[in-house]
């Protein structure tokens, strides 16, 4: 072989090996400067009517997510403590203040922003929205929607508990959903041979009351998803302890606070599924791009506890949820 060529080679590879080995040095000396992160910091503002434990499970979900997804956020939760006056105190407060995103916990709360905060994007957590709501603002508007046939409820309750022939339901009239739940529940109750009470409540003071108002016959107490009626879960959980009959709730903060059982939905899930169409906002995409979602699959929520103050066995509420094909969870 050629020597010159050969001393040619040698000198290429020789220097080649240099020049890597000095770049190769020079990037491991080289400190690493993290690129900052360029997306622009977010206020959302979560608004609850009152606070109780349902409440407490959405607006955790939704923070402990929206962060992930976007840390450079500020999530608060504003209670307006059950007071209509400061509700929307609040609400106008965050139309001035321009917050980045409002979220509204629950249909009357939804309405009143709607109403009182023009300019917000809105997504709207547990929240009942007819189609022509949802059409005239769905620009600025996505949700979380909390809506399911009530009248599950009562066929569930006679599955398990056929001798009930006579229930007391609490209601919050100021609870704009509530008659057209009647309305199907009075239907319901009828084709199950129910005869349904109906006793009304605005107040907590008048929760406290119930002891002496209830017919001495109820053999049932029962109270639909109300903010109202939900924070006094544990008032009614001593009721029913004291005049023997089982409570049963819509929520599984109610059924945490002494409800025996309950037909819902996972609260905190609600609050997840809202942190995500949040994030999809402060990516880039419009409201009206974004799916008015469903709400998850109905699940059946016990307090073992309370079923044995109550006199209802778990192990059967467990096999008629299997069923009726909802998820079983015991709290």
């Amino acid at each position: 072989m050629n020597t010159p060529f050969i001393s040619i080679l040698l000198s290429t590879l020789f220097l080649n090996c240099f020049l890597i080995s000095n770049v190769t040095s020079s990037y491991a000396e080289q400190k690493i400067i993290p690129v900052p992160d360029l997306r622009p910091h977010k206020n959302v503002l979560v608004i609850a009517p009152i606070v109780h434990p349902a409440m407490e499970s959405i607006f955790s979900g939704f923070k402990e997510t929206l962060i992930a997804l976007y840390p450079d956020t500020t999530v608060t939760c504003a209670n307006a403590m059950g007071d209509n006056a400061l509700l929307q105190t609040l609400i106008r407060q965050a139309e001035a203040q321009k917050v980045d995103l409002i979220a509204p916990i629950g249909t009357g709360t939804t309405r009143m922003t709607l109403a009182l905060a023009p300019t917000r994007t809105v997504v709207a957590l547990a929240a009942q929205l007819e189609a022509p709501v949802i059409q005239a603002e769905h620009k600025r508007l996505t949700a979380v929607l909390d809506e399911f046939d009530p009248a599950l409820h009562l066929q569930f309750l006679h599955a398990v508990l056929p001798n009930i022939k006579k229930i007391t339901l609490l209601y919050n009239p100021q609870n704009e959903k509530v008659f057209s739940e009647i309305k199907t529940l009075k239907a319901a109750a009828e084709a199950l041979s129910i005869t349904l009470i109906l006793r009304e409540v605005t107040n907590a003071s008048e929760v406290y009351a119930l002891s002496n108002q209830l017919p001495n016959d109820t053999e049932a107490l029962f109270i639909l998803k109300d903010h109202l009626l939900a924070s006094a879960a544990a008032t009614l959980h001593k009721l029913a302890i004291k005049r023997h009959i089982p409570f049963i709730a819509a929520d599984d903060g109610s059924v945490k606070n002494g409800a025996a059982f309950g037909l819902g939905v996972e609260e905190r899930q609600t609050g997840v599924s809202g942190a995500k169409l949040a994030y999809a906002l402060f990516s880039g995409t419009t409201p009206s791009d974004l799916p008015i979602l469903p709400p998850n699959d109905l699940c059946l929520f016990i307090n073992k506890e309370a079923c044995m103050k109550q006199s209802i066995d778990s192990l059967k509420l467990v096999e008629a949820a299997q069923a009726f094909a909802y998820t079983a969870i015991t709290l």
